[in-house]
């Protein structure tokens, strides 16, 4: 008797007896084409497994690969959006420096700072010119806050409400 165990397979034929009119010697053709088809299939599952396993490998390195785009994409657009926020704040500030030297043509703003008397005028100019990501004068770190803690509400509150003007009662009346 041969037998065959196709692992999970079913052939055609998965026995080949003895009989009395046909040994398993005169069977062997038989037997040899039914390895011969447990072979091939065998063969054509794997190659699928395989087929599937890269393409599912495939898969996964696009995935990871648009991952990784969305991610720099997120970061350029914090970049873009900060930019555009900063060359819009230097814009409304730049009017409000236009208003008030319309308002006093010729007239300088003095205010005292740090022990010493400066030009209010020239000062906020320079420091829209410095915050401007489009204008070509250099970040000036004197300008610059020691910490940003938009993560405290209150704090978020107060910024936007300032540069919204809702603090305007606050503000130097000049």
């Amino acid at each position: 008797m041969v037998r065959v165990d196709g692992g999970g397979w079913s052939p055609r034929r998965k026995s080949w007896y003895d009989r009395s009119r046909r040994p398993v010697e005169e069977q062997i053709p038989d037997i040899l084409e039914g390895f011969l088809a447990l072979a091939l299939e065998l063969k054509a599952r794997r190659a699928k497994r395989e087929r599937e396993e890269r393409e599912r490998e495939e898969a996964d390195r696009r995935r990871r690969e648009l991952e990784a785009r969305r991610q720099a994409n997120a970061e350029l657009i914090v970049q873009l959006e900060t930019q555009a926020g900063a060359w819009y704040r230097a814009r409304i500030l730049r009017a409000y420096l236009r208003a008030l030297r319309r308002w006093a043509p010729g007239t300088e703003v003095s205010v005292k700072s740090t022990e010493q008397t400066i030009d209010f005028v020239d000062w906020a100019e320079r420091y829209v010119n410095a915050m401007d990501p489009l204008h070509e004068a250099p970040r000036a770190a004197e300008f610059e806050r020691e910490e940003y803690s938009w993560r405290a509400s209150e704090h978020a509150k107060e910024e936007l409400s300032r540069l919204s003007g809702h603090d305007w009662a606050k503000s130097w009346k000049l």
